[in-house]
């Protein structure tokens, strides 16, 4: 099937909240940063803006996000104009209870 991606996630800022230390010869330099990041959804003409925890690797690492996107085939997206996020905070150290998966809809629809 193919699929078209017109949603696309785009991380605006991420605040640093707590860190951890971990590792066996670590002085307590933080190695991951976990906090808030905030988001913006682009969705055809419209956006919509979220906030949800993420954490980040020190030392310029990538902002983990653990959002993804997915939209119905091409076949049958002229029938409807949903759309799905999906969230799954991978580690229990920054929980917000927030995983699953969210529907996104025009209004209308």
């Amino acid at each position: 099937m193919d699929y078209t991606n017109k949603g696309k996630v785009k991380t605006q800022a991420f605040a640093k909240e707590t860190y951890t230390t971990e590792g066996y010869l670590n002085p307590g330099i933080p190695n991951e940063f976990y906090g808030t990041a905030y988001y913006d959804l682009a969705i055809e003409n419209t956006v919509l803006n979220f906030k949800t925890v993420a954490n980040r690797a020190s030392f310029g690492g990538n902002i983990e996000t653990y959002l993804h996107v997915f939209e119905l085939p091409a076949k049958y997206a002229a029938k409807s104009n949903v759309r799905f996020l999906t969230y799954d905070y991978s580690t229990n150290f920054h929980e917000n209870k927030k995983q699953g998966v969210y529907i996104i809809k025009n209004i209308g629809n």
